[in-house]
Order: structure tokens, then sequence, then C-alpha cells
């Protein structure tokens, strides 16, 4: 099950970890990103090995392991501590950005905790 970006374009995909990782992976196979970040919770950090797995199914290559990095959250709950945590990612967004016009940031909040999600929001809004 693999389909076409969506897009033209390099993507750095931002995406919050849920319990589940089918919607992950779908909006992976959707971009088809360059480079992702992956902000799970201790609870949800095996669900990053699920979508790794599960995409490399249904994609027919895996993510290469240069192509994306974990950053977790202590607590999903704590809003200001996710909101640090994603306020980090600042810099690399940045530079991503200045590569030139065909270099765009996803941010994808499907998963995580609602606090969570809604810290990826905020941050996305800028």
């Amino acid at each position: 099950m693999t389909s076409e970006p969506s897009h033209s374009g390099h993507i750095l995909m931002i995406c919050t970890v849920g319990g589940t990782p089918d919607p992950l992976v779908r909006s992976l196979l959707h971009w088809h990103p360059d480079r992702v970040v992956f902000i799970p919770s201790e609870q949800t950090r095996s669900q990053v090995d699920a979508v790794l797995l599960k995409y490399a199914e249904c994609a027919g290559r895996p993510l290469s392991p240069g192509c994306y990095r974990i950053g977790p959250v202590s607590d999903a709950e704590d809003l200001k501590g996710c909101l640090r945590v994603i306020r980090s990612l600042d810099q690399e967004v940045r530079e991503w950005c200045a590569r030139g016009g065909d270099f765009q940031v996803v941010a994808d909040l499907t998963g995580g905790t609602k606090c969570l999600s809604a810290a990826l929001a905020l941050q996305a809004r800028r």
C-alpha cells in the first residue's frame, strides 16, 4: 500500500506519538517526509518502533535511521514540559526552512495526549 506524495518539495514532519501506529503510518505514507521528529511520551515510546516497522511494510522500504529522531517528553500531561520540548525544535525548523522555498514543515498532531497535541498546535501556529 504505497502512495505517491501529494506535494512537491522537501518535508520535515514533526509528529506527536499516541498509543497506535496507524495514524502516523498513514501520515508518513501521505507526506513521504525527508526527515521526521517523533515526540512520544515514556508510555508511547515503543509505538515509534511499531510505526517504523509498519511503515517499512507498507512503503516497501524502511525509514532510514538518519532520517528520523526521537524527542521524548517526560510527562505528556504537563503542558509547560511539552512546550519546552517542542520549542527546542525551533532551530531545526528554522534551518530546514532556510534551505529554500521547497522546504516545508508539517506538524502532525493526530497522536499523543491532548496536552501534547495542543503543545504542538500552539507552537506550529508560529
